[in-house]
């Protein structure tokens, strides 16, 4: 099994300095198992657009709000060697996310989407909605 994460954030979309885009791309490669048998690899992209309506003249807090868009794909399972037909399938999450800066470069953020449209497969279990939180803390990397 292997894990890939790769993030990136622009700052000034559209010559506006307070919107912000942000996208999250990670994939789960997983490898065959015992009896021949492998889940299927997933892979999810989450792209938002912030807008930061608070943000102190010194930089020290900030707070931004915005639109999420959340795309999964799940690969069809193997069982014994054989492929699950339908047990994959790819899902399109829509909501919106919310963070506040503690400090410069520290966030604190809660995401919150649902499912607007999903594969119909039989055997296929989409995320009907999904919450999510957590801290970052930013860093710059001088080349």
């Amino acid at each position: 099994m292997s894990f890939w994460q790769r993030t990136g954030t622009y700052t000034g979309l559209f010559n506006i300095k307070r919107l912000v885009a942000d996208e999250d791309f990670h994939s789960l490669l997983r490898t065959q198992g015992t009896r021949a048998t492998r889940l299927g690899s997933d892979v999810e992209s989450r792209f938002w657009i912030s807008y930061r309506p608070y943000e102190a003249r010194d930089g020290s807090r900030e707070w931004f709000i915005g639109p999420v868009l959340t795309w999964l794909y799940s690969q069809n399972a193997r069982v014994s060697g054989i492929t699950q037909p339908g047990s994959g399938g790819n899902a399109l999450l829509a909501g919106v996310t919310t963070y506040v800066g503690l400090r410069p470069g520290m966030h604190v953020w809660l995401g919150v989407d649902w499912d607007v449209v999903h594969t119909n497969g039989m055997q296929f279990m989409p995320v009907r909605s999904h919450v999510s939180f957590g801290i970052t803390q930013q860093f710059r990397m001088h080349l």
